[in-house]
C-alpha cells in the first residue's frame, strides 16, 4: 500500500487515488490542513510501524509575498525532513495543477495558479476555479486525462523529470513552475520495485 499524506482534500486524493488497482495496487491518501513540515511529521507518525509499501507527503509551495522569503526556507526545511526520515515528497512550484499542464505541453517559466486554473478551464470547459476542486469534479480529473487525445502521462513525466533535472540544483526561488509529482506517478505505475524512484 502506498500511504500519502497532502494538504488538498479533493484533488489530489481522487487522483492519486485513481491508480489503485484491487488485489494489486492500494492506495490511501489522507488530507490535513497543516503546514508542510507538520504535513511530513504526520507522515511520519502515522507510518511509524507499518508496513507500507511507500510513504509520500505531497505539497504545494503555495508563495504568498506577504510572507516574504522565509517561505522557501521552511519548503526546504519540510523535503530535507522528510528525506532525513524515509519519507519521499512530491511538491510543486506554485501549484499541483502545473501537474496536469505537462499532459498538454512543456512549461518552461514560472506559471501563477490562477494563469493554470484558466488554462485547464479552457481546455476542459468548465471554470475550474469555482468548481474544478468540488469532489464531483475532481473524481473525474483522472479519467479526463486518460482520455483526452490531446493529454499524455507518459510525456507529462518525460516533461515533468526534464524541468527537474534542470533546475533541481536552483533556490527554490529561481524555480519556474516545477513538480516531483512524475516520481510519484511513475512508482505508482511501475511494479518492479528496481525500476522505481527511491
Amino acid at each position: 500500500m502506498f500511504y500519502l499524506v497532502g494538504e488538498g482534500e479533493n484533488t489530489e486524493k481522487f487522483y492519486f487515488e485513481s491508480f489503485s488497482v484491487p488485489g494489486v495496487l492500494k492506495v490511501d491518501y489522507k488530507h490535513y490542513k497543516l503546514s508542510t513540515r507538520q504535513l511530513v511529521e504526520k507522515a511520519i507518525a502515522n507510518s511509524e510501524g507499518k508496513s507500507y509499501t511507500e510513504v509520500w507527503v505531497v505539497f504545494d509551495l503555495d508563495y504568498n509575498p506577504a510572507r516574504g522569503d522565509e517561505q522557501y526556507a521552511e519548503f526546504a526545511d519540510a523535503i530535507q525532513y522528510a528525506k532525513k526520515h524515509g519519507v519521499k515528497v512530491a511538491y510543486s512550484i506554485d501549484s499541483f495543477e502545473i501537474w496536469f499542464r505537462l499532459h498538454y505541453e512543456n512549461v518552461t517559466t514560472r506559471i501563477a495558479r490562477q494563469q493554470l486554473y484558466a488554462d485547464l478551464s479552457q481546455r476542459w470547459e468548465t471554470d475550474y476555479e469555482q468548481f474544478g476542486k468540488e469532489a464531483a469534479s475532481a473524481l473525474d480529473i483522472a479519467n479526463r486525462l486518460e482520455e483526452d487525445p490531446s493529454a499524455s502521462r507518459e510525456e507529462a513525466i518525460n516533461r515533468a523529470k526534464s524541468l527537474h533535472d534542470e533546475y533541481q540544483d536552483y533556490p527554490y526561488k529561481d524555480q519556474p513552475s516545477i513538480t516531483t509529482v512524475y516520481r510519484l506517478v511513475h512508482n505508482l505505475i511501475t511494479r518492479e520495485k528496481k525500476e522505481r524512484y527511491e
